[in-house]
């Protein structure tokens, strides 16, 4: 009768377990990611996605996704459809004169394995370059790293369930080297499920980026203005009325702060001609806190 007893209890927490096991296509996935664009200026914008609706292109069913947040820049649906059966997922994008799925998650890809993307001007690829795992949910859950074959410095993870945490595999934006994108808070089934250990050159883990609410993102979903960049004499940094009182660092590569400032009060002059040549970030809580704005000095 025990043994009865425990195989039936047993068989209860594996249901259990499986059922609660995250997928990335569950229809309560919620996924807040930031864009950050570099063109001269620096502008970041913030985004909520989510699956708003299922259609059928090519005879295939396919889920929604779609920017849920007011944003100064638009977010066109994409298409996402997964076989949880061998562990495979496909976006399509339908932009950008693309029209062609595009593998973005596979259970069983091995080093040395490619997926390709659609850039803005461009069609690159990367390579499978790392395999680990993570526990999230009380369950592990398989990472694997990606390194373009365009750019070494270009590198990111996907994580099973999740997608990629960085980089072009995942939300299905075009990408170019100039620009960014980063997931900064996952939900799934109302929940923000840790993730342990540590993903990623940004340390993703599902929790510090939760604690910026729904509301400071659209609060903040503001061009940051940053210019000359690279800089020469000065650098300027453009007053918005939304950055009032909000402290801006100012430091080096090395970490050292050379000067703090409080933001909406005029704009903010940096004397970058008495400085070392090379690389420096401006830091805004709220909004730079997330990604630290690049900065170049040269002479």
């Amino acid at each position: 009768m025990k043994n009865v007893l425990l195989f039936l209890i047993t068989s209860l927490l594996i249901t259990s377990s499986f059922a609660s096991r995250i997928h990335l296509t569950d229809t309560s996935n919620i996924w807040k990611v930031v864009y950050e664009e570099y063109d001269g200026f620096t502008y970041r914008y913030f985004y909520t996605l989510a699956f708003t609706g299922d259609t059928v292109i090519n005879g295939m069913d396919y889920k929604i996704m779609t920017n849920l947040t007011s944003s100064p820049k638009g977010y066109p649906a994409r298409y996402f459809r997964e076989d949880t059966t061998n562990g495979k997922a496909w976006c399509i994008m339908q932009s950008f004169n693309d029209s062609t799925e595009h593998l973005i998650y596979d259970d069983n890809w091995q080093i040395g394995d490619s997926i390709t993307w659609n850039g803005f001007h461009f069609q690159g690829s990367s390579k499978v370059t790392g395999k680990d795992s993570t526990f999230i949910n009380g369950e592990w859950y398989k990472v694997f790293q990606f390194r373009s074959t365009q750019s070494a410095a270009v590198v990111f993870e996907v994580i099973e369930g999740i997608g990629s945490i960085s980089g072009p595999a995942f939300t299905g934006q075009p990408y170019t080297f100039e620009n960014s994108w980063k997931l900064t808070c996952f939900n799934n089934n109302g929940i923000t499920p840790l993730v342990n250990p540590k993903i990623g050159r940004y340390n993703f883990d599902n929790s510090l980026s939760c604690t910026v609410s729904v509301s400071e993102h659209t609060k903040n979903n503001v061009r940051l203005l940053v210019f000359p960049n690279p800089a020469t004499e000065m650098l300027t940094v453009k007053d918005r009325p939304e950055l009032r009182d909000i402290p801006i660092t100012f430091y080096n590569a090395s970490g050292s702060i050379i000067s703090k400032h409080n933001g909406g009060h005029g704009d903010i002059n940096i004397n970058t001609a008495v400085l070392a040549p090379g690389l420096y970030f401006l830091s805004v809580p709220a909004i730079s806190a997330l990604q630290p704005v690049r900065i170049t000095v040269v002479h």
